[in-house]
């Protein structure tokens, strides 16, 4: 533990269970170091219980709206703003770090650094625009062909690594009391809701052919299945189902021998446990990171009228019996060759002053 008088007060604005697990292993580690640590939370799926489950101290500045329209989007917008506002007046943090605009707006004219986390870019239109101007840093990954202007940081990583690389694994990919797989395939299917801020007009798989995704795999093996805002499900191959801890989900993802989705976040993740991905959606081509976890040949991206084109891809993947001892090699590389995120963050933010005196004093890279 450091000094008492080294210590910073970190500031950790989430509001997707995303990005708990990209901002766990930080919070953790800052604490364990004699850091001061809040973070605030969302009431989004399972964000909080996730918070909980790892034992990181969190308070809830705003809850999503039943029925979400672009009125209700930015009245939670405004209401986050106005109680991390609060929460900075009350904590004075040296540093906030968000992948959110109201963390980086709720720190203007105020003396918190503000770091803002991206991999989207300007794909996601005005949550980008309302963020990355305004904040001190913006750090991205050295892979994303987008610079981010004069304050924009590199790291040698996917966001992903931020808990699954091979050094935060441990805590991420657990030796957890077995679900009775027994020597059955398992594979994985993640859809998502499309209800995020970013994702009008975006479109993934079709009810009917989500069944169609469903039956295939089931006639394979067991399926664990990830409805973004619905329990999650381990479907036997007999028929049978249990209800699955939301923090083992990524345990079994690592052992699955492929995975079906129409979401980003749980394409890159599977990618880099070495997970065969398969990723309908009409986002295809706006990202770059899936982008170029496909030159890899770790994801394969489909767009909306390829469904027939995916279903074959499902049957094909299904009976290629080296496509995940290839997928493992080629994720088993990229892996060692990337930073430990948590650690490049931590490094960061120990090296910034105290408490900022002028917007426009730079950071330096960790080294």
């Amino acid at each position: 533990m450091r000094p008492s008088s080294m210590a910073k007060r970190l500031l950790i604005d989430v509001s997707h269970p995303a990005h708990v697990l990209v901002f766990r292993a930080l919070a953790q580690e800052a604490a364990a170091r004699g850091d001061v640590v809040l973070v605030a939370g969302r009431t989004k799926d399972v964000a909080c219980e996730l918070l909980k489950t790892a034992g990181i101290p969190f308070v809830v500045v705003s809850d999503p709206a039943p029925h979400r329209s672009r009125l209700t989007d930015a009245a939670e917008l405004i209401q986050r703003v106005i109680r991390l506002r609060r929460l900075i007046h009350d904590m004075k943090p040296d540093v906030l770090i968000t992948r959110n605009p109201a963390g980086v707006i709720a720190g203007m004219w105020t003396r918190t650094w503000t770091i803002f986390d991206t991999d989207d870019g300007r794909a996601v239109g005005l949550h980008y625009w309302l963020a990355a101007p305004l904040a001190d840093v913006v750090t991205s990954s050295i892979h994303d062909p987008e610079s981010h202007g004069a304050r924009h940081l590199r790291y040698r990583a996917l966001k992903a690594h931020a808990f699954l690389h091979p050094e935060r694994r441990h805590t991420t990919v657990t030796d957890s009391p077995s679900l009775d797989l027994g020597t059955t395939p398992l594979t994985v299917i993640r859809w998502s809701r499309h209800d995020a801020s970013h994702d009008g007009r975006v479109r993934g798989v079709r009810r009917p052919d989500r069944e169609r995704v469903r039956a295939m795999l089931q006639e394979h093996g067991h399926v664990l299945l990830s409805s973004e805002g619905e329990p999650l499900l381990l479907l036997r191959q007999d028929g049978s189902d249990a209800q699955v801890p939301p923090s083992r989900f990524h345990e079994l993802l690592s052992r699955a021998s492929l995975c079906v989705t129409d979401g980003q976040a749980v394409s890159a993740e599977a990618a880099l446990l070495g997970v065969p991905t398969l990723r309908l959606s009409s986002f295809s081509g706006r990202v770059w990171y899936l982008d170029y976890l496909e030159a890899l040949g770790l994801v394969r991206n489909f767009r909306p009228g390829e469904e027939a084109a995916l279903l074959a891809a499902i049957h094909t993947s299904l009976r290629d019996v080296g496509l995940q001892v290839q997928a493992r090699a080629t994720a088993s590389q990229l892996n060692g060759q990337a930073d430990d995120l948590t650690a490049w963050w931590v490094r960061l933010i120990g090296g910034l002053p105290p408490q900022r005196r002028y917007r426009r004093l730079r950071a330096t890279p960790p080294d």
